[in-house]
């Protein structure tokens, strides 16, 4: 959509969310609210966004902060129309025919919502197009009044809507705009009463001039949720979350007892895996085809190749590669990475480390800062020693190496290939290739002839 360029409206206050951080950068489904409108608009076809915000913006900047996107900054809070004004600057210079207008706090709209939209507003020619629902929201939201003919002819806001009728026609705030027209009309917006101006009056403008306004109307309400407690950005939360979840179905996820699965926004699985209860996908995972993840499994920024299986275990910041088994009740922190077809058991915590191809770390054992290599036995109880109270240090483990259980490699410390440990060794020097050590402290134990 080379012509097109959408306008997020995220200039609100958000008082009604309480104490703590912006509204709009609150997350839902683990992706702050005004960046998930845009993924939504990039969704749709559309790759360049104007954010109008706050003079006092940081927040939203440091969550926005993209080649796609500008800022336009609205100095008061004068209402919508006051915003769209505010942007238009930026539209001025972006040489687009139009503009799609949207609230940063409606985070439930969907892409195809949007191409609908778009379209209806291009095949009737109109200079204004909105998105309409029938039905009754929370909010406070316009209502839609139409003349005989059933064509719009305003958009009835503020202390109006106590004369209408609570079911009715609301005006859900995604409008798409003929760039050419909004220059020409902005100007002619009036304050209402309080002092705002709202982007609707726009509307009775065109209607006026006898220009063409088009609808959509949803067959959805949820879309039209609004969020401006904490309550309804629960509600957000648990409505895209179940979205989420039927679109992976769609896609040939299989997902048990899907009511207690967790998938965040930006999580991508691959078709034929399956998602077990009580598990929980966050940030920005990736999970390859064919993989079994859960019972009870946490998945936060973790990449997982195909084939894997992780039971009941936490992965976080942790590349894994193809048919790895993991868990149950295993932890794999931050700047780990796990080769192909290594199993890591039960009660085995690895962080910043690699465990290379084949590797088997069978049970109650810790890897920190460690690199180890192909076809290792890591015997249950091995540990590296990995801090001295003031810094860390590296573990290095070659390959094919056999570390017998409850062995201590005492960091900073190597450990050559085909070497192996005895039973509790205290290993505290390096180990030269085929090597036995064994005791505390280690010792070389000589070779029988």
């Amino acid at each position: 959509m080379q012509e097109w360029t959408a306008v997020i409206l995220a200039g609100g206050s958000g008082s009604r969310m309480g104490r703590g951080e912006t509204k709009v950068v609150r997350p839902i489904c683990g992706i702050p609210m005004v960046r998930l409108v845009s993924d939504i608009v990039l969704r749709a076809g559309i790759d360049e966004t104007v954010v109008v915000v706050p003079p006092d913006h940081t927040a939203i900047q440091r969550v926005m902060s993209d080649d796609r996107t500008s800022f336009a900054i609205q100095a008061s809070r004068l209402g919508t129309g006051d915003a769209l004004v505010s942007a238009m600057k930026s539209l001025d210079r972006s040489h687009k025919s139009h503009v799609l207008v949207l609230n940063a706090d409606v985070p439930l709209i969907e892409p195809n919502t949007i191409v609908k939209l778009i379209e209806e507003h291009t095949t009737s020619s109109a200079v204004l197009s909105l998105v309409t629902a029938i039905g009754q929201l929370s909010r406070n939201l316009g209502t839609i009044s139409r003349d005989e003919t059933g064509q719009i002819g305003a958009v009835i806001e503020g202390d109006r809507l106590s004369s209408v009728s609570t079911h009715r026609e609301i005006n859900v705030g995604v409008y798409c705009f003929r760039l050419d027209w909004l220059r020409e009309n902005i100007s002619k917006m009036r304050a209402s009463q309080s002092g705002e101006f709202y982007i609707t009056e726009l509307v009775e403008i065109a209607r006026q001039n006898q220009d063409v306004v088009s609808s959509l109307q949803l067959d959805d309400l949820s879309q039209a949720l609004g969020v401006n407690t904490l309550a309804e950005l629960a509600e957000a939360d648990d409505q895209l979350r179940s979205r989420i979840r039927d679109e992976w179905i769609d896609r040939g996820v299989y997902i048990m007892d899907r009511h207690s699965v967790q998938i965040d926004w930006e999580v991508s699985i691959g078709e034929g895996t399956r998602i077990l209860p009580n598990t929980v996908l966050l940030g920005q995972t990736t999970i390859g085809t064919d993989c079994e993840i859960g019972f009870g499994t946490l998945l936060q920024d973790a990449v997982v190749g195909n084939n894997c299986k992780i039971l009941s275990s936490v992965v976080e910041g942790a590349s894994i590669e193809d048919s790895v088994s993991i868990g149950p009740f295993s932890h794999l922190r931050p700047g780990t990475i796990v080769e192909s077809e290594v199993h890591i058991g039960n009660y085995a915590e690895v962080k910043a480390s690699r465990i290379g191809k084949r590797s088997r770390m069978g049970h109650f054992s810790y890897m920190g800062d460690a690199e180890v290599g192909s076809n290792v036995n890591i015997g249950a109880g091995t540990i590296t020693c990995n801090f001295d109270g003031e810094q860390k240090h590296s573990t290095v483990v070659g390959n094919d190496v056999f570390l017998g259980s409850d062995t201590m490699l005492v960091a900073p410390i190597s450990i050559g290939d085909r070497a192996r440990t005895g039973a509790g060794a205290v290993v505290t020097k390096d180990v030269p290739a085929d090597t036995l050590v064994a005791g505390v402290p280690a010792r070389v134990v000589p070779k029988q002839s």
